[in-house]
């Protein structure tokens, strides 16, 4: 059973969708088990400090505070967040199409596809449902890139604030600022 069930008029299920998600759920078990644990490590952190810099952003700008302290105290993992996020960003896309045009390629290559039309099934659906069948599989991980990039528009956000607002002067140097969001909100 899929993770998600995305709509059946825009995802048809059917059995070229099913066959192609049990295929892609085999061939992702290929891995080996150290490299995921890593895998699951690294992104777990990356989540952690994007629901902290977004948290920190929100909250700041609820309650009319600072947020810089927050990325400071974070050192460079905020900057690290951003490269990250715009990392796993190509490696996803990457991913997908690689996904989907392996699915036709195989089919192809393997010489199956004279076979799949001849079943009465449109083209289009079959190529429907292998694409269905992709996004079903990248869906989660797409859902992890929305957290990731939560995180670093507020590291982007709360970097150009500070650059905007800075008030230096030859004793003293401050960061002063407007309180982002609630700034925005009122606009």
């Amino acid at each position: 059973m899929a993770l998600f069930q995305l709509p059946p008029a825009i995802f048809p299920e059917n059995a070229i969708t099913r066959a192609e998600r049990l295929y892609q759920q085999r061939s992702a078990r290929n891995f080996r088990p150290w490299r995921r644990w890593v895998n699951r490590a690294v992104m777990w952190l990356a989540i952690t400090i994007a629901l902290i810099q977004y948290g920190g952003l929100l909250i700041a700008s609820l309650t009319q505070r600072d947020p810089t302290p927050i990325t400071r105290s974070l050192g460079p993992l905020p900057n690290l967040l951003l490269f990250f996020a715009f990392s796993y960003h190509l490696y996803l896309m990457f991913q997908t199409i690689s996904l989907a045009a392996n699915s036709i390629a195989r089919e192809k290559e393997s010489q199956t596809w004279d076979m799949l039309v001849l079943t009465g099934i449109d083209a289009r659906q079959i190529v429907r449902g292998k694409w269905s069948a992709t996004i079903q599989r990248q869906l989660p991980h797409y859902l992890v890139l929305g957290i990731l990039r939560m995180g670093a528009t507020a590291v982007l956000v709360i970097g150009v604030a500070v650059a905007l607002n800075y008030q230096g002067s030859y004793y003293q140097a401050q960061v002063q600022l407007k309180f982002v969001l609630l700034h925005l909100s009122l606009q």
